[in-house]
């Protein structure tokens, strides 16, 4: 993770997915971005419609994420939340706005 976060060829990078021990590699960002879906039911449809075999289409993973939603433990404490309940082009254009702001920061 510090080789890819350390390669300069791109002046903004994105790295994608979620990880149980972020706090190992969270720092090394200059921001992190979580796209929360606030209505269980919805969030629910959206991994029920997903095939075995993929993360999150298993009853097991279900009930994990439902927990983790109902507490909203384990989310990083100084993330910008975006709402994924958008249209995707809305979700994509917030990311791109908070990110060019954080790069005219530097």
């Amino acid at each position: 993770m510090k080789f890819l976060v350390a390669d300069s060829t791109y002046r903004v990078s994105f790295f994608c997915g979620g990880s149980r021990n972020f706090n190992h590699f969270i720092d090394l960002f200059d921001g992190v971005f979580v796209l929360h879906v606030a209505d269980w039911h919805i969030l629910n449809r959206r991994l029920a419609q997903r095939p075995n075999g993929i993360w999150g289409g298993g009853v097991k993973e279900r009930l994990w994420t439902a927990h983790r939603h109902h507490t909203q433990e384990g989310l990083p404490e100084h993330a910008i939340v975006v709402d994924a309940t958008q249209e995707l082009s809305a979700v994509v254009q917030r990311i791109l706005k908070a990110a060019k702001l954080a790069q005219e920061a530097f």
